[in-house]
């Protein structure tokens, strides 16, 4: 160890600092224009005179004081268990939601009767399938994927097949009972058709 490992050290640190801001960001942003759908409370889309989401962020900011303060109390130690199981759950959330990224496109055009068979229903669809795959897979390993054989950690997955049954149900209650939110998440795509 000399002082490159203490360089290399201090740009982990500020690595992981990097990782994390952006993470917090991204998921702020997230709540935030699910609130200014209306998806989530309203004020969700509350920001600060700069234009920051202000609410959403101390939401954000709370969860991930929550998750920081139950690893502890579990007595997690944080490099070796949590930094992995989090990547790992992490990395499974990003795959799910691009596999229903891809399902949807599929779904979306196919209502419309789209004729561009390759952007719209082979190239998606191949790639839903393979994301799919992945995911399953990491769902069923996810052991090897957050390098931990704890049972807590092992079921963090499940929190992802909670998530998408209650977003089904939400969507449902939505449909039914607020059809102006529901029909305002097919507004945005309509913004962006290629057509």
């Amino acid at each position: 160890g000399g002082p490159l490992t203490t360089v290399m050290e201090i740009l982990l640190l500020v690595s992981l600092f990097a990782a994390m801001l952006a993470f917090h960001n991204s998921a702020t942003r997230y709540l935030y224009a699910l609130g200014r759908a209306r998806i989530l409370p309203h004020a969700f889309a509350r920001t600060r005179a700069g234009g920051a989401p202000q609410i959403a962020g101390i939401v954000q900011a709370g969860f991930a004081a929550v998750v920081a303060v139950i690893f502890f109390l579990a007595g997690a130690n944080p490099i070796t268990q949590i930094v992995p199981a989090m990547l790992g759950f992490g990395t499974l959330s990003v795959l799910i939601l691009q596999g229903l990224a891809a399902l949807s496109i599929v779904v979306y055009f196919r209502r419309r009767n789209d004729g561009r068979w390759w952007s719209t229903f082979i190239a998606p669809g191949i790639g839903f399938l393979g994301i799919a795959a992945i995911a399953i897979l990491a769902m069923f390993n996810f052991n090897i994927v957050a390098g931990s054989e704890e049972l807590w950690i092992n079921l963090l997955p499940l929190l992802l097949v909670l998530a998408v049954i209650g977003g089904i149900f939400y969507a449902q209650y939505l449909k039914r009972s607020k059809p102006a939110v529901y029909d305002g998440l097919a507004a945005d795509l309509e913004q962006f058709s290629t057509r």
